[in-house]
């Protein structure tokens, strides 16, 4: 089943190339650490007012504040950082994920790369996966979201057992 996850993440990739259309991304953070392609993996985390530690995220994933940081800390082979990250927990993500598109429609090759990783389509254009997502679905979905037309196309993300 990885194996035809990946396939279709290598498929959407060539047609992104293809894909001139572009759209702005929306900044959807709080307060994170500054970060630059050049100086991201030497970055360190910030403490937030509650404690929490907000591990940088990379330009790429901007639109990411949650799993922007566990994505971030893969590119950056900070495999010993990802149980650090808050809703990370034995290599994997406790605290569900939430993915709201600008469009009320999924794309239909998108929408199936997420039902095949276990998220369901609450309302059009809004994914919800309530569950843990192991590290090899974790590591799907950001190659889905490399992707810049697809990554530009998200409008949000949140977890949801964050509180």
């Amino acid at each position: 089943m990885r194996k035809i996850v990946t396939l279709i993440v290598i498929i959407l990739a060539a047609m992104a190339v293809n894909h001139s259309e572009k759209i702005t991304t929306m900044s959807v953070f709080e307060k994170r650490p500054p970060a630059s392609n050049g100086s991201v993996c030497e970055a360190e985390p910030v403490e937030t007012e509650s404690g929490q530690l907000v591990y940088p995220v990379s330009p790429l994933y901007s639109a990411l504040p949650h799993l922007g940081q566990v994505f971030t800390a893969l590119d950056c082979e900070h495999n010993n950082q990802l149980n650090s990250i808050t809703g990370m927990t034995k290599d994997q993500y406790m605290l569900g994920v939430t993915l709201l598109w600008r469009e009320d429609h999924t794309p239909d090759d998108v929408a199936l790369i997420l039902q095949v990783l276990g998220f369901q389509e609450t309302k059009s254009g809004k994914w919800s996966h309530p569950n843990p997502l192991s590290l090899d679905d974790l590591m799907e979905l950001r190659n889905l979201l490399r992707d810049p037309a697809i990554r530009n196309a998200l409008e949000q993300e949140d977890c949801i057992l964050c509180g």
